[in-house]
């Protein structure tokens, strides 16, 4: 039931494309990486609602904002790393970022993160 069409939202996502080393402004390979990213591409998503937990540990206060999204085309092409746009214009900073993935027969769960 999730996957109705009046449950369906837009989005837009840039999968990740792999990574490429960092070269300074002399040339210099840095050893550091970025991760690459496909142009955006629009697509309607089941969204959950809002959910977050604020919590205390050694370090401080840890923000475990998440959301879920759900889909059920099982060609989908989002993975791991994709940035998000949701609930906001493509023209802004992406505001969620793909935790994991879970496939099932004939359902994928995307676990969210916000930015």
């Amino acid at each position: 039931m999730t996957t109705q069409a009046r449950n369906r939202k837009t989005i837009y996502y840039a999968v990740c494309n792999g990574s490429s080393e960092i070269v300074d402004a002399d040339g210099n390979k840095t050893s550091r990486y970025e991760l690459q990213y496909s142009e955006q591409v629009k697509a309607k998503m089941s969204i959950s609602p809002d959910n977050g937990i604020i919590s205390s540990n050694g370090y401080g206060l840890a923000d475990e904002y998440k959301r879920t999204m759900t889909t059920a085309d099982m060609n989908c092409p989002i993975t791991d790393n994709t940035k998000l746009w949701i609930g906001i214009e493509p023209t802004e900073k992406h505001n969620y970022i793909v935790e994991s993935v879970s496939k099932g027969l004939n359902l994928i769960v995307y676990k969210l993160k916000k930015v």
